[in-house]
């Protein structure tokens, strides 16, 4: 049978969290157990106890949306801003004999931890504590934490357009609806000026929030003019549409993602995924700047005669 249960580590603390499953998802469960970090035996021990403790066919775990992690509890810590910061995350799964220790990353307070399957390790399964808790060290070490101070947004977003020699870098939000939408103030500058784009995009990214509230769109006026229409000094989408070129630029934790757009005359811009550029992130401008002139030059805009034509 499966088993599986989480190692937490923060500040000098390692948390030993059991799961279990019901027949819609796993989940954790308490007992939690707080060790001292090193004492990577005592981890190993407390991690095969937690995998014995694992059950399915639990009833569902209430719903009542001021749930936190038995770490949390167990470390007497009251909000999970507070909680996660520096921590550290991995999963232990044992089945049909492998042991798999998944390291995880902070993707950001809304979307919490997401696992990192290339920095897995699997090996034979072992019920030796000091073989177990050192594969959890190594694992907790692969693992990607919140960081100490500043923010804990870690997903940045902004949009680049081209048009007829124009650049225009927009910035971009989330209301707490989910929905995004694009905002002032939009930079308008000279393509072909790589750095000065990279610079702009860097400034947007900076601006971007999530969970904002309100009813309107910032990004478009009561007649439907987007911000960015009105940048370039255009009056119709079908204007504004021809010969358009526009890429994604999104930071997400250490990522650098630059996603181009084609132009569909049925369904309007789409992601090119297959397109798409990943880099390290940089603050450099000119490196930036220069990873979006290439998103643009790979998107698909629509012909100067047919844009909004069915």
């Amino acid at each position: 049978m499966e088993r599986s249960m989480a190692v937490y580590e923060r500040r000098g603390k390692v948390v030993v969290v059991p799961q279990g499953c019901s027949s819609a998802r796993r989940f954790e469960r308490p007992p939690a157990r707080v060790l001292g970090s090193g004492d990577w035996r005592a981890v190993g021990a407390a991690a095969l106890r937690a995998l014995a403790q694992y059950e399915e066919g639990l009833p569902e775990p209430p719903i009542t949306g001021e749930e936190c992690s038995p770490a949390q509890t167990a470390l007497g810590i009251p909000t999970e801003e507070e909680f996660v910061r520096g921590l550290r995350l991995c999963g232990i799964n044992i089945e049909e004999g492998e042991i798999t220790v998944l390291p995880f990353k902070f993707k950001g307070l809304k979307r919490g931890f997401g696992g990192m399957p290339p920095k897995a390790i699997r090996v034979p399964a072992t019920d030796d504590p000091e073989a177990l808790g050192r594969l959890i060290a190594e694992g907790l070490s692969r693992s990607r934490p919140a960081p100490l101070e500043g923010s804990l947004l870690m997903l940045r977003k902004t949009t680049v357009y081209e048009r007829q020699g124009k650049i225009a870098v927009v910035p971009r939000a989330e209301k707490v609806t989910e929905y995004e939408f694009e905002r002032p103030p939009v930079r308008v500058l000279e393509s072909g000026d790589w750095r000065a784009v990279g610079a702009a995009a860097l400034q947007a990214l900076a601006e971007y929030e999530e969970d904002l509230s309100g009813d309107t769109d910032p990004g478009e006026d009561q007649e439907g003019k987007t911000v960015t229409r009105d940048a370039l000094g255009l009056h119709s989408e079908e204007e504004f549409q021809r010969g358009l070129k526009i890429c994604e630029v999104r930071i997400d934790v250490d990522e650098l993602e630059i996603t181009p757009f084609e132009y569909d005359v049925r369904f309007g811009s789409n992601p090119m995924y297959e397109q798409e550029i990943s880099a390290p992130v940089t603050d450099d401008p000119a490196v930036l700047g220069e990873l979006i002139r290439e998103g643009l030059a790979r998107s698909l805009p629509a012909p100067r005669d047919k844009a909004g034509k069915a």
